[in-house]
């Protein structure tokens, strides 16, 4: 029987597997070694995990009693892209991955997160700024459907903005070239465009629901504080990337968990052949690739005593 006619055979067979009981976990592990914070990230990369997440009240108690008598500073996962602008209509970036802007002399765009507050955009004598996206401002939609620029007079927050443009027509205004720029209305005073950008993730790309920052943090001081630090006083404070500090990882547990199969030959298929044996794992590897279980997962067969790993059913 050629292996492909085995491996056809088994994804038959995999309804009779037993249910696969797998369970992961992280767990933090502190670093007495200063590093920047990249630098920090890349040695937790590399062994297989990443600079800490605490995405729970349960999780900021074990770093805290990890770190405690340690650095004043200490870094964790959180980092503040400045870069990582967007427009609103279509998702596209306006830097690169060079950190180099989309723009060319046609457009002057200032953006330094002051107070680190400032993740939206407003356009004022065809010059873009950052400010707090809770401020008041009138707004300029475009019309999809008529190839329309329109300015709103009425004062909104740059989300209640986001809102009715896309309800009324199609989104808050992108300006991604000269005639975009110059089909803006020029009224003279300040509006909304499509412009923004999401503040604060974890080094692992995963939203920050759970928040511990210090009174007043994060501040951007100086304008150039775009990490995140757990401080001794157990809060969280933003300080430049390029500080040297300790450091807590997030790596996964490490353990032998053996699982029963139960398969249903037929045939003159042979179970304890080395090809159908390699077949079957693919197949296993596959259920777990379709459940979102990847990474840290090594699958192996386990001989008995007799140097087998199939027996027939009351049989040892």
């Amino acid at each position: 029987m050629k292996l492909m006619d085995k491996a056809g055979l088994l994804i038959l067979l995999l309804p009779a597997l037993s249910t696969l009981s797998l369970v992961f976990s992280l767990k933090y592990h502190f670093v007495n070694e200063p590093k920047t914070w990249i630098e920090a990230q890349s040695y937790c990369r590399e062994r297989d995990g990443d600079l800490a997440s605490i995405k729970t009240a349960e999780d900021l108690k074990k770093v805290e009693n990890l770190i405690q008598g340690h650095a004043p500073e200490v870094w964790i996962g959180l980092s503040d892209d400045e870069k990582s602008w967007r427009w609103s209509m279509d998702g596209t970036y306006i830097f690169d991955g060079d950190g180099n802007s989309a723009f060319g002399n046609w457009m002057v765009f200032h953006h330094n997160n002051a107070a680190s507050n400032e993740h939206c955009a407003e356009i004022s004598n065809g010059v873009l700024n950052d400010i707090a996206c809770g401020s008041l401002r009138q707004s300029v939609c475009y019309d999809n459907l008529t190839n329309t620029f329109i300015t709103v007079d009425t004062a909104m927050t740059w989300t209640a903005a986001q809102s009715f443009c896309r309800t009324t027509y199609t989104d808050l205004a992108s300006i991604r070239n000269v005639q975009e720029k110059e089909a803006i209305p020029s009224s003279g005073t300040t509006l909304w465009v499509g412009l923004y950008r999401n503040p604060w993730k974890w080094s692992d790309q995963s939203e920050v629901s759970f928040q511990n920052w210090a009174s007043g943090e994060p501040d951007n001081n100086a304008f150039v504080e775009h990490c995140g630090s757990h401080h001794i006083t157990n809060n969280w404070n933003d300080i430049p990337c390029s500080s040297t500090h300790p450091f807590v990882c997030s790596l996964p547990e490490r353990y032998l968990k053996v699982i029963k199969i139960a398969v249903n030959p037929g045939g003159s298929m042979d179970p304890n052949d080395v090809g159908v044996q390699q077949a079957l794992l693919e197949q296993i590897a596959k259920r777990l690739k379709d459940h979102g279980i990847t990474a840290n997962v090594t699958l192996k067969w386990r001989k008995q005593s007799d140097g087998l790993i199939f027996h027939k059913e009351g049989h040892k």
